[in-house]
């Protein structure tokens, strides 16, 4: 069977190797990924053509043992009296059946049958292992996203702490400076530093922005 010859026992399941993204612990992640192998295109895709392979060598093996059929046939006739059927058949019914069985075997003396069944489960192997492939693509794509989408969430927080203490800063130096204890070239330089953090912020928020539509797709 496609099992015994080293396929899965759930043969159409395309599920990423070890699913490694376990691991690292992250609810969301583990959903999103789940989310991806579920309805990619390209997976139902690799799906089909692993079904068909399973089926064709299904097929090929039961094609290769003996073959049995039964056919039963049940008829209810009635003659009329007046036809050319003659007594005592005429102005009676009658009920007919035949059982019909069938028994055949195709002895595999050059083992052609052998070659043709392991093509087929070889092409199964093939399918499951190129299924398993694009799954385990798609995870690590999918991981790579949302690590960076993390990350710069990360640098988007970090980035508006320090414009938090920038702003304090700022507003200590004014307020030294107003007591004479700074001079205008330290508030200069203060008062800089604000809106360079804040355009360091806008530009992470752009970039997550985009982050979360890649992963979307």
């Amino acid at each position: 069977t496609p099992a015994a010859a080293g396929l899965t026992a759930v043969t159409t399941d395309v599920v990423a190797p070890s699913q490694w993204w376990k691991a690292l612990g992250d609810e969301q992640l583990n959903t999103l990924i789940d989310t991806a192998l579920q309805g990619s295109p390209s997976l139902a895709v690799s799906r089909a053509r692993l079904e068909q392979a399973v089926a064709l060598s299904q097929v090929r093996e039961a094609a290769n043992g003996p073959q049995a059929t039964l056919g039963v046939d049940a008829t209810r006739q009635r003659y009329t009296a007046n036809g050319l059927v003659p007594a005592p058949v005429a102005g009676n019914t009658y009920n007919s059946g035949t059982v019909q069985a069938t028994l055949s075997w195709s002895p595999d003396f050059f083992g052609q049958h052998a070659a043709e069944l392991q093509a087929a489960l070889g092409q199964a192997r093939a399918a499951q292992a190129d299924a398993a492939a694009a799954a385990n693509t798609l995870a690590a794509q999918v991981g790579r996203s949302y690590v960076a989408l993390a990350r710069l969430v990360a640098q988007r927080d970090v980035a508006t702490r320090a414009l938090e203490q920038r702003e304090e800063q700022r507003k200590l130096t004014q307020e030294r400076t107003s007591a004479g204890l700074d001079s205008q070239v330290e508030l200069t330089q203060a008062q800089a530093a604000v809106p360079d953090a804040r355009t360091q912020i806008e530009a992470l928020e752009e970039q997550i922005t985009l982050g979360r539509r890649q992963l979307a797709v």
